[in-house]
């Protein structure tokens, strides 16, 4: 069986009762909302074989393959205070109350610590949700999000982005800036794509094997 869902909830929630109603043997989903979420767990707990992919799970109990959010964000911004960067910025795609933002947004923070590094909330941005049946919200919001960073009293030299539409945003703020890249200013993309590697110039990105 196979169910499209588009991340709606209400498509989630048919989908994973249809599929207990038909006796599926197990069941493999491809991130969730919380609510799929609790129904994967009840139905795991049930003698149900579940398997949550690539996004990491709110409960420890569901089984679960896939990177480690909070440690690429952690990878990221430690690469970029190796370069001397000490204004690294972060800007996501999701609000503060999802948790791959919070933990991504955890591994940044951590970074900074250990790099000695002070924290400045002026440089982390919580875009909200976004769709992704389109590039162009994404790219728009990131845009102005780096203009607005960019008009700071002590503006960033660097930021940490979830993906490549957003690089693209970015991109085109620090041109209208005259800023280059990489030359005045570093960009990291946390998830590698073939969008990333098309850009000019290519986009930096943690390689999640």
């Amino acid at each position: 069986m196979f169910a499209m869902t588009n991340g709606l909830p209400e498509k989630e929630k048919d989908a994973l009762i249809r599929m207990r109603q038909y006796q599926a043997s197990a069941i493999i989903c491809l991130e969730a909302t919380s609510g799929a979420e609790e129904m994967l767990l009840a139905a795991q707990r049930d003698g149900y074989p579940c398997l949550l992919l690539h996004q990491t799970p709110l409960s420890p109990e569901l089984n679960f393959v896939g990177p480690d959010l909070t440690r690429t964000s952690y990878l990221a911004a430690c690469e970029l205070a190796g370069l001397g960067h000490r204004r690294i910025a972060l800007i996501l795609g999701t609000g503060p109350g999802q948790h791959i933002a919070e933990m991504r947004h955890s591994g940044y923070s951590e970074a900074l610590s250990d790099k000695g590094i002070a924290y400045d909330p002026q440089l982390v941005r919580f875009l909200g949700a976004l769709t992704t049946h389109s590039w162009q919200p994404l790219i728009s919001t990131a845009r102005a999000a780096m203009s607005q960073m960019l008009r700071i009293q002590n503006p960033p030299t660097a930021v940490i982005v979830p993906n490549s539409p957003f690089a693209v945003g970015l991109l085109r703020a620090l041109q209208e800036a005259g800023l280059r890249v990489p030359e005045d200013f570093s960009i990291i993309v946390l998830q590698e794509d073939e969008l990333g590697t098309s850009l000019n110039p290519a986009m930096t990105t943690v390689d999640i094997d």
